[in-house]
């Protein structure tokens, strides 16, 4: 299963380069901006789990984000890569600010959970969180697992419908420095484990990237 879905990343291969010909054939290629990313995985046996996905487990919640930007876009060479912790959220905000439009109109004002990465495209971060809290859901009505993931911590709570109420079963919590396979879930045990929670449950109720209430 492995190696046929390895194989089948060629077809993808071949569909980008189609789509990059056709844009380039328009000549559209100076003022386009195209983005690569996907779904989330299955686990192959990682975690002794097999051919199953929604886990907070690094194999299954990390996915493939890549831009091309025209020089046209930052009026700069963008960098190579990013460090920072991003999300899917933030390729709304991201494409926004590059458009150089607003996520308003007259009658309706949409309040934006994701960052703007363009800074980052830069080579700036000073206007990027230094310790930002990504938020991880799943399951009906997000009653599944939550967790939240810091630059250094994985913070998980798998939970369950009980007298139809979403209650905690079981927590994890990973040093990614210390551990970076999730191996030894160190909950209970370490110093970080309340600030995490409060953290997570800040997060599950939160509403764009500022003020008291913001969602990082």
């Amino acid at each position: 299963n492995y190696r046929c879905t390895l194989a089948s990343l060629q077809e993808v291969d071949r569909g980008v380069q189609e789509l990059w010909r056709a844009v380039k054939k328009e000549g559209e290629d100076d003022d386009t901006v195209m983005v690569f990313t996907s779904d989330n995985g299955l686990l192959l046996g990682e975690h002794r789990i097999d051919a199953r996905k929604g886990r907070v487990y690094e194999e299954a919640a990390r996915v493939p984000l890549a831009m091309r930007l025209p020089g046209s876009a930052l009026e700069e060479r963008p960098v190579r890569s990013v460090s920072e912790q991003v999300t899917n959220l933030d390729l709304t905000a991201t494409l926004l600010e590059l458009a150089d439009v607003q996520p308003c109109t007259a009658a309706d004002c949409r309040t934006i959970d994701g960052r703007s990465a363009v800074g980052l495209l830069r080579g700036d971060r000073s206007s990027w969180p230094d310790d930002r809290g990504v938020l991880l859901e799943q399951g009906a009505r997000g009653c599944k697992f939550a967790a939240v993931r810091t630059r250094r911590y994985v913070y998980a709570e798998s939970l369950t419908f009980k007298d139809d109420e979403c209650v905690v079963r079981d927590r994890e919590l990973y040093d990614l420095r210390e551990d970076p396979y999730q191996l030894e879930s160190i909950a209970q045990t370490s110093d970080v484990d309340e600030r995490l929670r409060r953290r997570l449950d800040a997060l599950r109720s939160c509403s764009g990237t500022t003020g008291d209430d913001a969602c990082e």
